[in-house]
């Protein structure tokens, strides 16, 4: 049932990343659906599957875009890992955490990408600059932020006395 939902999430973050975000939204201001995603499986509910889960949105994002195949599921394969190292010490369950995790994976993801530029002659470069990619960053994590407060419910905590 776990694969269903993630099938079913994926695709509506692929349709929202490719089709309906580029027309709503310029360049700079553009949130990334797929980050959130994963993202929102990091910090939700991490069990051994997670990274491989975060991996595939990754290779999703290569499939519908024009960089070398492998190079954005390796940054999120490596964003997957930074987060499950760092959830211990995170409120989870707070919208603050999935906007700082989201804008911060954006930022990684696409530092990433960036080395591999570098260091391959396959990549592309980047078509955003450091502005556009901080833009990117802020308008995700503040999704992030928002579908966190909409879609996950506060816990109740059992009153003290």
């Amino acid at each position: 049932m776990r694969l269903v939902k993630f099938v079913i999430f994926a695709y509506v973050a692929l349709i929202l990343q490719t089709a309906f975000l580029p027309i709503i939204f310029p360049d700079q201001l553009r949130p990334s659906a797929l980050v959130i995603l994963a993202n929102l499986y990091l910090l939700s509910k991490p069990n051994e599957w997670t990274v491989l889960l975060v991996w595939v949105v990754g290779l999703m994002g290569d499939l519908t875009s024009i960089s070398p195949l492998g190079s954005q599921a390796l940054a999120f394969g490596l964003f997957g890992m930074l987060i499950l190292t760092l959830r211990p010490v995170l409120f989870a369950d707070s919208p603050l955490a999935h906007a700082v995790t989201s804008a911060t994976g954006v930022i990684i993801i696409s530092a990433i990408y960036a080395i591999e530029t570098v260091l391959t002659r396959h990549a592309l470069p980047l078509p955003f600059s450091v502005v556009e990619v901080v833009g990117q960053a802020l308008t995700t994590g503040t999704a992030a932020a928002l579908l966190t407060k909409i879609l996950m419910p506060p816990k109740k905590h059992p009153a003290r006395w």
